[in-house]
């Protein structure tokens, strides 16, 4: 396993933080060479837009495309919701 952070400049909301942390983790996940992934998300709306087949149209929907088309990087992945 591993731990990785990173400084994020600017105004976000809860929502795209969780998203842009989601993405950023998954990208580390993959660099370091895994490839079987469980995502566990503690916002129940972003994971409910990560496993949406519908494509996201609102201010943060860029990130839920972008973490969706990496999903196809892993040979298996699952986003789950977690207290």
């Amino acid at each position: 396993m591993a731990a990785c952070s990173r400084q994020v400049i600017g105004h976000f909301s809860a929502q795209a933080m969780e998203l842009i942390a989601a993405k950023e983790g998954l990208q580390f996940a993959y660099d370091l060479g895994f490839r079987d992934i469980v995502l566990e998300i503690d916002a129940h709306g972003v994971v409910d837009r990560i496993n949406s087949n519908e494509e996201c149209f609102e201010a943060e929907g860029n990130i839920v495309e972008d973490i969706k088309e990496m999903q196809g990087w892993f040979r298996s992945f699952s986003c789950n919701w977690q207290r």
